[in-house]
């Protein structure tokens, strides 16, 4: 017994509190480790607004899907394109699958481009005309989730976006494998966002969203008169005192991703997505007419078809100032697939 009291006598302070120190440190140190290793399967499986393309990303790497077109683009092609409707039109009835998530960007679209399966002969790239006048890359908080998701870009991507958007590119790919686990931090606060949501709006469809690949749409009902109104005047009011002004940013972005495309043996279409007539009350003159123009002759430079949707649906076929409708997709679908299918035909590019 004494023996133990001499030994722990002699232990002093300063050693004691060395200890404690270095336990403190390996304990921290392996929390880290701990995080590191579980953040990418924690992240996975938190309900935020970017979790359909976890779905995605996993559907193009699975060797039971085999889509043999897709549809890119964003919220407006999410719920105005149903691909079991255009496949109807189309020789063939072939499978294809809506690529569309929320905000896509262009970068975006090409990540989903470059992890498409050999069973993809044509691409139909959706772009909404806002897309056209501006050279910001994309949200950091997006390209955290696709790296949490596994996504990874490859040499071509990286330089593709290095040589279009240079030193903003950095921003987005830069950070290590350490400095994007910690940011996406923002993923726990976001699913209770979402559960929330779900609560407020049990009419959503929101699962449907998370996971269609046909039509990911929450079928929403329309909006009434008064709320409408405020949504249009904030979603088009950016452009109610200023003429349009293509930017020769996301033009090089598109003729690159033309090129990835056609020099994969694929096919590309592009569409400029359909629009509330009611937004020409809070545009300037001629502003999308321009928008269209811009586009075409983007699609013509690259030597790819072009397709414009922007007027296809009258007003009281929007749930919102953006999107359509249940019975406006259906329509936007069925004009969609016949649209294809007389392209498809003059390049005697069925697909098979």
């Amino acid at each position: 017994m004494s023996g133990i009291q001499n030994n722990a006598s002699n232990e002093t302070p300063e050693s004691m509190s060395a200890g404690r120190i270095v336990t403190l440190v390996a304990a921290i140190v392996a929390g880290v480790l701990v995080a590191q290793f579980f953040a990418p399967a924690v992240f996975k499986a938190s309900p935020t607004d970017i979790a359909r393309s976890s779905v995605l990303l996993d559907t193009l790497n699975s060797p039971e899907h085999s889509p043999e077109y897709v549809v890119l683009g964003n919220s407006i092609t999410m719920q105005g394109v149903d691909t079991r409707i255009v496949s109807e039109q189309l020789p063939g009835k072939p499978l294809g699958y809506n690529l569309a998530t929320t905000g896509q960007s262009l970068p975006e679209s090409l990540f989903f481009i470059q992890e498409l399966p050999e069973s993809v002969e044509l691409v139909i790239q959706v772009v909404y005309p806002r897309q056209l006048v501006t050279n910001r890359i994309m949200e950091q908080q997006k390209y955290n989730a696709l790296y949490m998701y596994g996504f990874r870009p490859d040499e071509r991507t990286v330089n593709d976006l290095v040589d279009v958007y240079g030193t903003q590119s950095n921003r987005i790919l830069g950070p290590s494998h350490i400095e994007q686990t910690f940011d996406s931090r923002w993923a726990l606060r976001q699913s209770l966002d979402a559960k929330v949501r779900s609560v407020l709006r049990p009419e959503l469809d929101l699962e449907e969203v998370r996971t269609s690949l046909y039509f990911p749409s929450p079928r929403a009902k329309p909006l009434p008169e008064r709320k409408l109104v405020t949504e249009l005047r904030k979603t088009f009011g950016y452009a109610s005192d200023q003429p349009y002004k293509e930017h020769i940013v996301p033009r090089t972005m598109m003729l690159k991703m033309i090129k990835r495309v056609q020099e994969s043996g694929r096919q590309i279409v592009w569409v400029i997505s359909p629009l509330n007539p009611r937004a020409e009350e809070y545009v300037s003159d001629d502003y999308f007419r321009l928008a269209s123009e811009a586009l075409a002759k983007v699609a013509a430079d690259g030597n790819a078809p072009f397709i414009n949707m922007i007027d296809w649906l009258p007003a009281e076929l929007y749930a919102d100032a953006l999107h359509p409708t249940e019975d406006g997709a259906r329509v936007l679908s069925e004009r969609l697939g016949k649209e294809l299918a007389v392209i498809l035909g003059n390049s005697q590019g069925e697909i098979q």
